[in-house]
């Protein structure tokens, strides 16, 4: 099963001069700056296919938006990929490519000028997202409460020993 990041990876030193001297690599606690710096490398140009994308579709360059669509999506496939073993960034950025996806569904059929119907099917993926978000915090939601429980009914009978070994 899929780990999830820590508070301690996610706030992790992404420059140089905040990490330790020495190669990143040099035991486990290393790895995952080393891997929270290459994702965050691949996310950044990203960040610039998507919105040379966007621009493209909002100023109506057909061919430099349509050709976008290419290394935004594949870029996001990697980067999904990339981090399949932690739980959440992988629920993330599978609702990335949801959204991209449909975005870039949208972008084509208003290009090509089909009829306005047909931009409604964008809201498979959209929804697809959002269902994966939602569905990914609702077990969450639920592995804290079973867990809560459980802490709550080791309490009294931790209280019973406790009481047992006093007398």
């Amino acid at each position: 099963m899929p780990t999830t990041l820590t508070p301690d990876v996610v706030n992790a030193p992404t420059s140089q001069a905040e990490q330790a001297p020495g190669p990143q690599l040099q035991n486990a606690q290393h790895a995952p700056l080393a891997f929270e710096s290459q994702i965050r490398r691949y996310e950044n140009l990203h960040i610039v296919f998507w919105l040379l994308k966007d621009l493209s579709w909002c100023m109506l360059w057909k061919p430099l938006g349509v050709a976008m669509i290419i290394p935004t999506l594949a870029l996001a496939l990697h980067i999904t990929w990339k981090t399949r073993h932690h739980e959440s960034e992988w629920i993330h950025n599978l609702a990335v490519i949801c959204w991209i996806t449909a975005n870039a569904y949208w972008m084509v059929v208003e290009f090509l000028g089909y009829d306005e119907t047909l931009r409604w099917f964008a809201f498979i993926p959209f929804i697809s997202g959002i269902t994966l978000i939602c569905g990914y915090y609702g077990v969450l939601w639920f592995r804290k409460r079973q867990a809560t429980r459980a802490n709550q009914l080791q309490a009294p009978a931790s209280q019973t020993l406790a009481s047992v070994s006093q007398v």
